[in-house]
Protein backbone atom coordinates (compact mmCIF):
# COMPACT_ATOMS: atom_id res chain seq x y z
CA UNK A 1 0.00 0.00 0.00
CA UNK A 2 1.24 3.45 -0.82
CA UNK A 3 1.10 6.31 1.61
CA UNK A 4 -1.81 8.70 1.37
CA UNK A 5 -1.34 11.73 -0.86
CA UNK A 6 -1.03 14.78 1.46
CA UNK A 7 -3.14 16.82 -0.97
CA UNK A 8 -6.22 14.77 -0.07
CA UNK A 9 -5.50 14.72 3.67
CA UNK A 10 -5.67 18.52 3.95
CA UNK A 11 -8.89 20.13 5.16
CA UNK A 12 -9.94 23.47 3.75
CA UNK A 13 -9.72 26.55 5.93
CA UNK A 14 -12.90 28.35 6.84
CA UNK A 15 -13.55 31.47 4.77
CA UNK A 16 -14.23 33.73 7.71
CA UNK A 17 -13.35 37.35 8.16
CA UNK A 18 -9.71 37.97 9.12
CA UNK A 19 -9.03 38.67 12.77
CA UNK A 20 -6.21 40.44 14.49
CA UNK A 21 -3.65 38.50 16.48
CA UNK A 22 -5.40 37.01 19.48
CA UNK A 23 -4.71 34.49 22.18
CA UNK A 24 -5.22 31.59 19.75
CA UNK A 25 -7.41 29.71 22.22
CA UNK A 26 -9.43 26.69 21.15
CA UNK A 27 -13.07 27.03 20.11
CA UNK A 28 -15.61 26.87 22.94
CA UNK A 29 -19.39 26.95 22.41
CA UNK A 30 -19.77 29.15 25.49
CA UNK A 31 -17.83 31.90 23.68
CA UNK A 32 -20.77 32.34 21.30
CA UNK A 33 -22.94 33.85 24.02
CA UNK A 34 -20.42 35.33 26.42
CA UNK A 35 -21.39 38.86 27.39
CA UNK A 36 -21.98 41.63 28.13
CA UNK A 37 -20.40 43.43 25.19
CA UNK A 38 -17.22 45.34 26.05
CA UNK A 39 -17.57 49.12 26.29
CA UNK A 40 -13.90 50.06 26.00
CA UNK A 41 -11.59 49.97 22.94
CA UNK A 42 -11.97 46.20 22.59
CA UNK A 43 -15.42 46.63 21.05
CA UNK A 44 -13.97 47.32 17.61
CA UNK A 45 -11.82 44.17 17.58
CA UNK A 46 -14.33 41.77 19.15
CA UNK A 47 -16.11 39.51 16.65
CA UNK A 48 -19.86 39.90 16.42
CA UNK A 49 -22.35 37.07 16.85
CA UNK A 50 -22.59 36.58 13.08
CA UNK A 51 -18.82 36.08 12.77
CA UNK A 52 -18.70 33.76 15.80
CA UNK A 53 -21.52 31.64 14.34
CA UNK A 54 -19.71 31.58 10.98
CA UNK A 55 -16.54 30.39 12.72
CA UNK A 56 -18.51 27.77 14.65
CA UNK A 57 -20.16 26.52 11.45
CA UNK A 58 -16.86 26.13 9.61
CA UNK A 59 -15.20 24.52 12.65
CA UNK A 60 -18.02 21.94 12.81
CA UNK A 61 -17.89 21.27 9.05
CA UNK A 62 -14.08 21.06 8.88
CA UNK A 63 -13.32 19.21 12.13
CA UNK A 64 -16.36 17.53 13.68
CA UNK A 65 -18.60 16.53 10.77
CA UNK A 66 -16.99 16.20 7.35
CA UNK A 67 -19.99 17.09 5.23
CA UNK A 68 -20.16 15.80 1.65
CA UNK A 69 -23.42 17.65 0.92
CA UNK A 70 -23.83 21.41 0.56
CA UNK A 71 -27.49 21.80 -0.32
CA UNK A 72 -27.96 25.52 0.42
CA UNK A 73 -26.30 27.51 -2.35
CA UNK A 74 -26.05 31.25 -2.90
CA UNK A 75 -25.20 32.90 -6.20
CA UNK A 76 -23.51 36.25 -6.45
CA UNK A 77 -22.93 38.37 -9.54
CA UNK A 78 -20.63 35.71 -11.04
CA UNK A 79 -22.30 32.96 -13.04
CA UNK A 80 -21.83 29.37 -11.83
CA UNK A 81 -19.54 26.94 -13.62
CA UNK A 82 -21.55 24.36 -15.57
CA UNK A 83 -20.05 21.13 -16.91
CA UNK A 84 -21.78 18.62 -19.18
CA UNK A 85 -20.82 15.05 -18.27
CA UNK A 86 -21.06 11.81 -20.24
CA UNK A 87 -23.31 10.59 -23.01
CA UNK A 88 -26.43 11.49 -21.06
CA UNK A 89 -25.34 15.15 -21.07
CA UNK A 90 -25.93 15.46 -17.33
CA UNK A 91 -25.25 18.95 -16.01
CA UNK A 92 -22.81 19.41 -13.11
CA UNK A 93 -23.12 22.91 -11.61
CA UNK A 94 -20.59 24.49 -9.25
CA UNK A 95 -22.07 27.58 -7.57
CA UNK A 96 -20.13 30.84 -7.61
CA UNK A 97 -21.28 31.91 -4.14
CA UNK A 98 -21.08 30.40 -0.67
CA UNK A 99 -22.65 26.97 -0.06
CA UNK A 100 -23.79 25.52 3.25
CA UNK A 101 -24.74 22.13 4.61
CA UNK A 102 -28.30 22.39 5.97
CA UNK A 103 -27.95 19.58 8.51
CA UNK A 104 -25.15 21.57 10.19
CA UNK A 105 -26.41 25.10 9.56
CA UNK A 106 -30.03 24.70 10.71
CA UNK A 107 -29.25 23.19 14.15
CA UNK A 108 -26.58 25.86 14.70
CA UNK A 109 -29.03 28.66 13.86
CA UNK A 110 -31.68 27.05 16.07
CA UNK A 111 -29.14 26.90 18.90
CA UNK A 112 -28.32 30.59 18.37
CA UNK A 113 -31.98 31.64 18.53
CA UNK A 114 -32.72 29.85 21.78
Amino acid sequence: MSTQDPHYARLSASPTLPRGKGSGSAFDVADLFRGPAPVDGQAQTAAGLDERLRQAYFWIVNHAVISPHYDIEYQDDRSPQVFVIGDSKARFVLPAGQSYSSFVLMPLLTFALR
